[in-house]
């Protein structure tokens, strides 16, 4: 059996976000790709509805890895789509492009 790996952090991008008659709500099963997660074994992973259910979010791809957990409140995703986490164990802040995985910069 593998190790089970779970979601530690969380962000949602302006994508999730549906406009209606009534003003907005959030939406995530109308967009692919609008919320991104940490999990436990240091992947940042963004995630897409399922095919068959709707109201399940399920992982779409890897954008980045860490060698550790990307815990809470650790991830953050900016309008322009540049995402960054901070890497606690080793004291940086990793930027990327959220889409791509595309590393920009860590320091």
């Amino acid at each position: 059996a593998g190790v089970t790996e779970y979601v530690d952090s969380l962000a949602v991008t302006s994508r999730c976000m549906s406009g209606n008659e009534g003003g907005r709500e959030f939406r995530p099963e109308m967009m692919d790709g609008c919320v991104i997660v940490g999990t436990s074994l240091g992947r940042i992973v963004e995630l897409r509805s399922h095919f068959f259910n709707k109201t399940q979010l399920v992982p779409e791809k890897a954008l980045q890895q860490f060698s550790s957990t990307v815990g809470q409140g650790s991830l953050h995703v900016f309008p322009d789509g540049i995402a960054a986490a901070l890497h606690g164990q080793h004291a940086t802040i990793r930027a990327f492009d959220e889409s791509l995985g595309k590393n920009i910069g860590e320091w």
